[in-house]
């Protein structure tokens, strides 16, 4: 329960003091004591972004499973635990199943195979679990200002490394994760990004002449995700000046992570929002004849496909290499899906190209690899069991949740076309779960500020 005032000014004795402000946040502030315990919890440690990059990224929904089960056996003797919801069961099922079907498939044991999906699908499922029973609720502007302290802390960083130390070359340093599990002094460039501390590419020139950098994450693409989340939540403030800063911000941030698929869907999911916001009809009545144009006459479907194709090969220019991989690994990932429709091949394929292991068969895709080349139709109608039902949980919870909560999907789903899903990614849709205003809605702080 949130606090609203100090018990001791109901004394008769005690002069009347002018009423406090009761909102969470007090100018750009946070009013620390009004916060929720699960409030404080989340709020903390979006801002201590950096601390959980030095721990290492792998375990963190581990930990904190770990900690909620011993706060609630501690604190009430129990695990307080409802029936699940479908969404809920269905995400703890895609991850038996995929631990199950990768060590079927594995020719050799291998821990990894165990902790990857344990780690990721299971520990996600029962964190979804355990806030859909409590109904958990994290208040936007409260998320929102830890958010915002997440972007300033990136943007100082990038200050200090451009202008201070001039970008040079480091060798990467192992995270305390990495440490303990005896990770390879030398950093291997595709492979365990997660248990190694590399900001930024020195080698690795943009636009501009900018390195390209990825911060306090395993890699840019996963930056990305986050910068998006926070520039979409931002918008749904109603502090306009703020929410300009932190969409300039979070875009010159998306600018130096050079995620080509950034760069394409976040103007998408910013559109979309555009005209949801102007007219739900209009909205849907514009993706109907769209589609309709595209699908029936040729000469528009020829047209767009060759601006689809001009505006991939002009980002494409920056990383030339990396296109041709992904294609390759495309590719030949579609001719292997048949071979193992239903259940799937549980692991990646060999490599593409001799000495690069980042680039197997089945890998940088989460629609196209994780689900159809490694979870088989099976694994899939599991998953898209669990994305229904969350979809419809979320709208049927809508009653004060912000509207980016379902934009952050579109903008998510658009990146995961070209890239694997990951710890953080993982996080960042729970949060999405937890954005919804307590049922007493105090007014203040970033929102009237």
């Amino acid at each position: 329960m949130i606090q609203l005032w100090d018990s001791s000014l109901s004394i008769a004795t005690r002069p009347i003091k002018p009423e406090e402000p009761t909102g969470p946040l007090q100018g750009y502030g946070i009013r620390w004591k009004t916060l929720t315990r699960a409030e404080q919890l989340v709020c903390a440690s979006i801002a201590l972004l950096p601390l959980w990059w030095i721990l290492g990224w792998s375990w963190t929904l581990a930990v904190w499973m770990l900690g909620i089960i011993a706060h609630d056996i501690f604190r009430y003797g129990n695990l307080r635990f409802k029936s699940p919801t479908l969404s809920a069961a269905a995400l703890l099922a895609f991850g038996f199943y995929t631990l199950i079907n990768s060590n079927l498939r594995s020719p050799t044991f291998n821990l990894n195979s165990v902790i990857g999906p344990t780690t990721l699908w299971i520990c996600a499922g029962l964190a979804l679990w355990y806030i859909q029973s409590n109904d958990i609720r994290i208040r936007p502007q409260v998320m929102a200002w830890a958010f915002s302290v997440s972007i300033i802390q990136m943007i100082v960083f990038w200050l200090i490394v451009h202008f201070g130390l001039s970008e040079h070359s480091y060798i990467p340093y192992r995270t305390l994760f990495g440490f303990l599990t005896d990770k390879g002094e030398q950093f291997i460039p595709g492979a365990g990004n997660a248990n190694y501390l590399k900001p930024y590419e020195p080698s690795e020139k943009g636009l501009g002449g900018l390195a390209r950098y990825s911060f306090f994450f395993a890699h840019p693409s996963t930056c990305a995700l986050w910068v998006g989340f926070a520039a979409l939540l931002s918008l749904d403030m109603k502090n306009r000046i703020w929410a300009t800063y932190m969409v300039l911000g979070c875009s010159f941030l998306l600018l130096l992570g050079q995620t080509r698929s950034a760069w394409l869907a976040f103007p998408v999911a910013l559109a979309a929002r555009y005209f949801f916001n102007r007219s739900k009809v209009f909205l849907f009545a514009l993706v109907s004849v769209v589609s309709l144009a595209v699908l029936s006459l040729p000469p528009i479907t020829d047209s767009l496909l060759g601006n689809y194709t001009g505006a991939i090969e002009a980002t494409s220019h920056l990383r030339k290499d990396s296109s041709k991989v992904r294609n390759l690994i495309y590719a030949r990932t579609l001719e292997r899906i048949p071979e193992e429709l239903l259940l799937g091949h549980g692991i990646n394929g060999p490599t593409v190209l001799p000495g690069f292991d980042a680039g197997r068969i089945g890998s940088h895709s989460f629609f196209l690899g994780t689900l159809l080349y490694k979870a088989g139709v099976l694994g899939t109608a599991i998953f898209t069991t669990f994305l229904v039902s969350l979809f419809l949980w979320l709208a049927r919870t809508k009653t004060g949740r912000p509207t980016c909560c379902f934009f952050i999907f579109l903008y998510f789903g658009l990146n995961l076309l070209v890239e694997e899903p990951e710890i953080v990614t993982v996080l960042l849709v729970l949060l999405c779960t937890l954005l919804r205003e307590t049922a007493i809605t105090l007014k203040g702080g970033l929102d009237h500020a």
